[in-house]
């Protein structure tokens, strides 16, 4: 590896290469990586033909200055480790909502159905749906891989996230309803269980979080797209049929050729019995044309065979 720099993990570009750290987080102008891929004068530049694009530039550039974080989220952090990706988007909205000092009633509302609210919160510069991003504190969850027993591992993870919820919103534990009612407190099994429906029946994806103005433009130009598409190859396939009849007229002059028909004889010799060249008409013509052994593949449904 040239240099000695890997940048496909966050440990490679904290220790840097042979040229030591190519990044200073939060200071874009003095890390090395961000002069190599502007071309400074004095380092050696990268790409080494070609230059990134003013918008992949400023990607770049904002993720140093944002602390150059490890893009690819958080994982299980159970013995081999995988990924839980855009665990940051949730982070990200978490700020945003206390920085947007959001009333904690909506906040509450958010992280419990936020995908499933009418009229969802939007971000106020971009218009995306900010509420649908409430739930994903639910995806930070722990995961085990190779487990021996899937449902005592599904009932040890959901009890996790109602643990989570009932400390969260209430300041108190909700576990211990799963097996009885609390002694002091208002919760019963029915309530533990009704939040494990809950969560149960529930699944992980990934919403669209863009305005529906901005959805409905893309999905309109997906549609029209569509049509242009639909027509061209409508009319292709227009420009095959209207050059059948030359192709079927160029195929029966080799059928109506008595020196091929003899040359063929010649070649495929078979009890000394003459053969003749026919072309087949059918509405369930194959694919193919078939000379003996020979198969010629074409665009049209038609068969050339020999027959006695």
């Amino acid at each position: 590896m040239k240099g000695g720099l890997r940048l496909d993990r966050k440990a490679g570009w904290e220790e840097g290469g042979e040229s030591g750290a190519v990044i200073v987080p939060g200071n874009p102008a003095e890390s090395l990586l961000i002069q190599m891929i502007n071309h400074a004068p004095e380092v050696e530049v990268m790409p080494p033909k070609s230059k990134l694009s003013q918008t992949e530039l400023g990607v770049l550039t904002e993720w140093v200055t944002m602390g150059a974080p490890d893009p690819r989220g958080e994982s299980k952090a159970f013995e081999q480790d995988y990924w839980m990706p855009h665990t940051w988007r949730y982070r990200d909205y978490l700020i945003r909502a206390f920085n947007q000092d959001v009333p904690y009633d909506q906040f509450v509302r958010e992280a419990l159905a936020g995908d499933l609210l009418e009229r969802p919160r939007l971000d106020p510069e971009n218009g995306f749906n900010e509420s649908v991003a409430g739930p994903g504190f639910l995806h930070l969850a722990d995961g085990h891989h190779g487990v021996t027993d899937l449902h005592e591992d599904e009932a040890r993870v959901i009890d996790s996230m109602i643990n989570v919820v009932g400390t969260a919103f209430h300041g108190l534990t909700i576990s211990c309803a799963r097996c009885h009612d609390h002694k002091f407190d208002a919760i019963t099994d029915e309530d533990y269980y009704s939040l494990y429906g809950m969560f149960r029946s529930s699944r992980l994806h990934y919403a669209n979080q863009a305005e529906s103005k901005w959805t409905k433009e893309r999905q309109g130009e997906l549609r029209s797209a569509n049509q242009e598409l639909v027509r061209a190859t409508l009319e292709n396939a227009a420009g095959g049929v209207t050059n059948l009849g030359g192709v079927m007229t160029e195929v029966r002059k080799l059928a109506d050729d008595a020196d091929l028909v003899q040359s063929w004889r010649k070649l495929n010799p078979k009890d000394g019995q003459p053969r003749r060249l026919f072309v087949m008409n059918s509405a369930s013509w194959p694919r193919r044309m078939r000379c003996n052994g020979l198969r010629l593949y074409t665009g049209r449904d038609f068969n050339l065979s020999w027959r006695a």
